[in-house]
């Protein structure tokens, strides 16, 4: 564990329990369709051009979060709650490092190193690890947003303003219906980095913030001490989420698809194996993605004991729904309304 640690540690199997009592930073860590578009009419002209460059703005932030250097402090506001954290994002000859620590003195950090993240949670004496295939790691890039997202999303170009003494570009990406959140960013209009951006429901409601407190610094490189983790692990519950929520699991019964046409309008079942890794596979798939290219889900499929009914929560803009399927659980998260992360577990069907 040397390349997470500046300190020496020793890994363990904790129990299933140990997974599921997450805390509220893991939750903040990591849980009208096309007729009216159609309806809408034909786009001015005008109104298409500053989608384009609404577009073009958010390619340049999906590049900037993830290849530029970056060190600066931040403010996360999550429903009611508010937390300070530092950021530092390394990227070097090919490979992402990006270190995320609270202020709270309480030793809360995460860590993220090609495609492999970590969570320390010193208060629990635990560190949950976890593979990301995601890009992106702290900040958000919307690597989905394409043309066809204006079918489900007002995409807008609000020009200039001020935030932090820097001048920044205003773009907001708002859902056309109540089955996804929206976007709105201020993008530095030197680095493209989003100094803030916000979640907002369809009437507009700020559910979650993410601002720097000062423009963060841009160095040219960032020493390994930076981003070497700083909590004493020794004697930490190291505790592997890959464990507890397999790609394949041999355990479930039969194999499970996401029914396409039970998904809510927009939204579709992507799959980033490829077919050779499918055909090997040992056991039915037990993770999908659905997205409609800027909302995202991880929807998970279990054995269930006799205990597993349907349960849900809400929490800022995170929902998580559990359903019991005959003799499996599904379980989806994602930052969504709860009724579609509910609509998205009913699709789950036998295949």
């Amino acid at each position: 564990m040397a390349e997470w640690s500046s300190r020496k540690t020793r890994s363990a199997r904790g129990a299933r329990s140990g997974m599921i009592q997450k805390t509220r930073r893991w939750w903040a860590a990591h849980i009208a369709g096309a007729a009216l578009f159609a309806l809408a009419g034909p786009v001015p002209a005008g109104q298409a051009g500053a989608a384009e460059e609404a577009r073009a703005w958010i390619q340049r932030m999906n590049h900037a979060v993830v290849n530029q250097n970056y060190d600066g402090v931040l403010r996360q506001r999550f429903g009611e709650r508010s937390e300070v954290y530092r950021i530092i994002h390394r990227m070097k000859d090919g490979e992402m490092v990006e270190r995320v620590i609270s202020t709270d003195r309480s030793g809360y950090q995460q860590k993220r190193k090609g495609a492999r993240w970590a969570e320390f949670r010193p208060e629990q004496k635990r560190v949950i690890v976890q593979t990301r295939h995601r890009s992106f790691g702290y900040l958000p890039a919307l690597n989905g947003l394409d043309r066809f997202s204006a079918r489900w999303y007002d995409i807008r170009d609000l020009g200039r303003a001020q935030l932090l003494g820097r001048d920044v570009r205003v773009i907001h990406i708002d859902p056309r219906d109540d089955l996804r959140y929206g976007y709105r960013f201020w993008l530095d209009a030197e680095s493209a980095l989003p100094l803030k951006f916000q979640r907002t429901t369809l009437d507009g409601k700020v559910l979650k913030e993410i601002a720097f407190i000062s423009p963060p610094a841009l160095p040219a490189s960032i020493a390994d001490g930076e981003l070497m983790v700083d909590v004493d692990a020794r004697n930490f519950l190291w505790l592997s989420w890959d464990q507890f929520t397999p790609m394949h699991n041999p355990k479930l019964p039969r194999a499970y698809v996401v029914r396409g046409e039970l998904l809510p309008a927009g939204y579709r079942s992507r799959i980033f194996n490829s077919p050779e890794e499918e055909a090997n596979a040992k056991g039915p798939r037990a993770r999908f993605i659905v997205s409609d290219g800027i909302s995202w889900a991880d929807v998970f499929i279990a054995p269930a004991g006799a205990e597993v009914g349907n349960f849900s929560v809400a929490d800022g803009p995170l929902a998580s729904y559990q359903l019991r399927l005959d003799d499996v659980r599904v379980v989806v998260v994602g930052e969504m309304p709860l009724a579609t992360a509910k609509q998205i577990a009913e699709a789950v069907r036998p295949e």
